[in-house]
């Protein structure tokens, strides 16, 4: 016997898979047809909360790393009204942590600090440990980066470790990549034998050399330089 879904089980299930595929299509390295697939989805609408979120931050994820600031300034504001609406921490701290690393490539860096210390209140307050790992890597980096407290990064960075070690595959990606920036901007080197799992995970991607990351690299790393002279 055949059992039926109804119509909103079936939109729901249709929208789990649209998500599932951008972000495949965002950690193999193909920003275009991610940012086309999240936008339309999020134009039909008819999406949770969860899932509206999750591609509002990957497109985010996308333009950012395609030094496309403006567009991922958009999704980071359409994140925190998101939050505001359901009076969600969880995605407050996804909105606060884009918006920490848009500030950054602005070269504001109080606010970065202050943006990214709020993330991490906020994401600690959802208890959502896929969150919390992503605000906690992305701090330290952000602190080793601005030279603003640069001891407690590899910390920051350490402690997401074991978040990262049970998330899934794809989503351990950011945690691995700030963490080798931080041991490579000369804080610490022990933070490097601290995630070899991390890193392999990232190294077991199809296509882990080539995440769109070109263009918004040469910009953080003309930032960073500034910021240390």
């Amino acid at each position: 016997m055949t059992t039926k879904r109804s119509p909103a089980a079936a939109g729901t299930a249709e929208a789990a898979r649209i998500v599932a595929e951008v972000d495949d299509l965002t950690w193999t390295g193909q920003p275009e047809a991610a940012i086309a697939q999240a936008t339309a989805a999020l134009a039909a609408g008819g999406l949770a909360p969860e899932q509206e979120a999750a591609l509002l931050d990957l497109r985010a994820e996308n333009h950012h790393w395609r030094g496309e600031t403006e567009a991922c300034a958009e999704d980071a504001q359409a994140l925190g009204a998101l939050a505001r609406r359901t009076r969600s921490p969880a995605f407050g701290a996804l909105g606060l942590r884009r918006e920490a690393m848009i500030a950054f490539r602005r070269g504001d860096i109080d606010a970065t600090l202050r943006m990214g210390d709020a993330a991490l209140a906020a994401a600690r307050e959802s208890a959502d440990e896929v969150i919390e790992a992503h605000c906690l890597a992305t701090l330290g980096f952000l602190r080793a980066m601005a030279r603003s407290d640069p001891e407690s990064a590899p910390d920051l960075v350490r402690r997401a470790v074991p978040l990262a070690r049970r998330l899934r595959q794809r989503q351990a990606v950011p945690v691995g990549r700030h963490q080798r920036e931080v041991a490579a901007a000369g804080h610490q080197q022990d933070a490097v034998q601290e995630v070899p799992r991390v890193v392999a995970r990232r190294r077991k991607l199809r296509a882990g050399e080539h995440l769109p990351e070109q263009a918004g690299r040469k910009r953080e790393a003309s930032l960073a330089l500034r910021a240390r002279q």
